[in-house]
């Protein structure tokens, strides 16, 4: 998925001096990615709904639905193959710390049911 919509969108925010906070940021992007994307799909997939005996409404509806899906898909994609080819601390940080919580997990033991025995 191209991002290149977006740079025009950062651009005109870094000229309004206005600070956006990353996560606000993130939230943006996804809820707009995720709206285009259902919104073209949603209006295809009900122009093609149209021309059946289906009606437009419910193909418009699977339409808008898996394209919300594959807008989200997207943009989880596109962010995380950024995070992992910028070098950033914070996340390193995180890997090691969750490598360190599974190698010290060990599962429980299955504990015998003693109620159950004295009532057999």
């Amino acid at each position: 998925m191209d991002d290149s919509h977006f740079d025009g969108l950062s651009s005109l925010v870094r000229l309004s001096g206005s600070n956006v906070p990353a996560r606000a940021r993130f939230i943006g992007e996804a809820i707009l990615s995720s709206t285009m994307t259902g919104l073209t799909l949603g209006l295809v997939f009900g122009r093609v709904g149209g021309l059946t005996v289906a009606g437009p409404l419910v193909p418009f509806l699977v339409g808008t639905w898996t394209g919300y899906t594959f807008g989200l898909v997207g943009h989880w994609r596109n962010c995380k193959r950024l995070a992992i080819t910028v070098e950033n601390p914070i996340l390193e940080k995180f890997d090691l710390e969750v490598a360190d919580r599974r190698s010290r997990y060990q599962p429980r033991k299955k504990c015998p049911n003693r109620w159950r025995s004295h009532l057999l």
